[in-house]
């Protein structure tokens, strides 16, 4: 079963991966990314270090007025960006893109929308999804393991 959690994001410009780590580490989160990726073209699996575990998600950038008809509230967004992160059934997976998005709805003006529950989630609940996730993962060796 794979999950998708949409983020919503207000920047001047596309952000870089260098931005994503800046606004993680004001987060506090332990969260190491690639910074090799070039956002504007990445899109597949998602390589980040969590914990010196290696894990990750599925990254896609999306257009914002193809969700509008199917995310309530999409409408009239300001948002500048929207990414898709999609996990499966790994919860250092969950954890990963939970934590990720905290930090980019705090620092970039964003939301954040979980479809399968129906809900928009605040960088507080983001935060708390992602370390109860963590936890559950605690046993997982990462996908090298």
């Amino acid at each position: 079963m794979s999950m998708d959690l949409y983020v919503f994001v207000d920047h001047s410009s596309t952000l870089t991966v260098l931005e994503w780590q800046q606004a993680i580490d004001a987060s506090h989160f332990a969260l190491r990314l690639d910074r090799n990726i070039d956002l504007r073209k990445w899109s597949g699996f998602f390589p980040v270090l969590l914990k010196n575990k290696k894990t990750g998600f599925y990254f896609l950038n999306t257009d914002i007025k193809e969700l509008g008809n199917n995310v309530p509230g999409v409408t009239g967004q300001r948002s500048t960006a929207v990414y898709d992160f999609n996990f499966g059934g790994h919860f250092l997976e969950g954890a990963s893109a939970y934590y990720m998005a905290a930090a980019l709805v705090v620092s970039f003006n964003g939301r954040a929308f979980d479809p399968q529950s129906g809900k928009w989630l605040d960088s507080k609940e983001l935060q708390k999804a992602a370390g109860e996730m963590e936890a559950m993962g605690a046993s997982e060796k990462g996908v090298d393991g």
